[in-house]
């Protein structure tokens, strides 16, 4: 029988046949090779498959996952964490790039803080060079012992969302279902469910290096480009944001095996929250009515 690696990583791809290649070769270069690499292709449209294949030819411990259809980002992600087979899963994109040491030192932090849920380590952000980067300030350390403190910190302090970049424990990540739902900022769900179950440990090394521009990180698309990004077709899916990222937060407390005192303080700071942000639930509402008035005038016509 095959004995499971030690991590699992998992790359979502969409046509990236530009930075794949680059990104696959400093997995390979990892000091730690005891890890499988999950590649989940979304019906892309170039060679991104093809450039897979032939790295997967070359080495065995890459698999290739293909989805029928285009599922949305977050579907993609979701389908990594259920093909891994690791103790620990890192995700990474087709277009970021890992120092030869990013595992190792994530995993050392993990085999030797069993109160440490993910550990990551210190980011570059480059545009085009890797070279040309600059270290990003905004990486964050979780390390409270109250659950319920560690998610309101969460929520506060991040920006970026490098964390989730890092290496996990794999069972951490499946107490919640689906792992990343499907609408906007779901990830920052997920990683709040992962902060109430241990610490997130910040490794003072700049290992990962993050491409920022506005094909690659959705914090630089246009509005109609990040929800295509996760919904490639149209849909009443893609209403309430808000409303869905709240609900999102509440249904990850009460999914993560946390003390019941913890689950009621992260509760009551989202409803302090939902105050605070009255005013986006009031746009979600104006915007969804907008669409349904809309549908309903075109529906009208066709019958006409």
């Amino acid at each position: 029988m095959k004995t499971a690696p030690r991590v699992s990583i998992g790359m979502p791809i969409y046509n990236g046949e530009e930075t794949i290649a680059a990104s696959i070769e400093s997995l390979l270069a990892q000091s730690l090779g005891d890890f499988e690499l999950i590649v989940s292709d979304n019906a892309s449209t170039d060679q991104s498959v093809a450039i897979v294949q032939r790295y997967q030819q070359q080495d065995s411990r890459i698999r290739l996952i293909r989805q029928a259809h285009n599922v949305g980002a977050n579907g993609n992600f979701s389908a990594v964490v259920d093909a891994a087979t690791g103790e620990y899963f890192k995700w990474t994109t087709c277009s970021d790039l890992c120092s030869p040491n990013f595992l190792q030192a994530c995993v050392d932090v993990l085999d030797q803080r069993p109160d440490v849920v993910l550990a990551a380590p210190q980011t570059l952000l480059f545009e085009a060079d890797p070279d040309v980067h600059k270290v990003y300030d905004g990486d964050i350390e979780v390390q409270d012992s109250s659950p319920a403190r560690r998610f309101v910190q969460l929520i506060q302090r991040l920006q970026l969302n490098n964390a989730m970049n890092g290496v996990i424990r794999t069972q951490a990540l499946r107490y919640k279902r689906p792992i990343i739902d499907h609408f906007l900022k779901a990830d920052i769900v997920m990683v709040s469910c992962l902060a109430l179950q241990g610490g997130f440990a910040l490794v003072p090394q700049a290992l990962f290096l993050r491409r920022m521009d506005p094909k690659t990180a959705t914090s630089l698309m246009s509005p109609e480009d990040d929800i295509k990004h996760h919904y490639p077709v149209m849909s009443w899916k893609a209403l309430f944001p808000t409303w869905r990222l709240f609900w999102g937060w509440r249904q990850a407390v009460w999914q993560t095996p946390v003390p019941n005192q913890d689950k009621t303080e992260a509760c009551r700071y989202l409803r302090k929250m939902c105050v605070w942000e009255w005013k986006e639930f009031v746009r979600d509402l104006v915007s969804g009515l907008a669409y349904f008035l809309k549908l309903r005038w075109l529906n009208t016509g066709r019958r006409a």
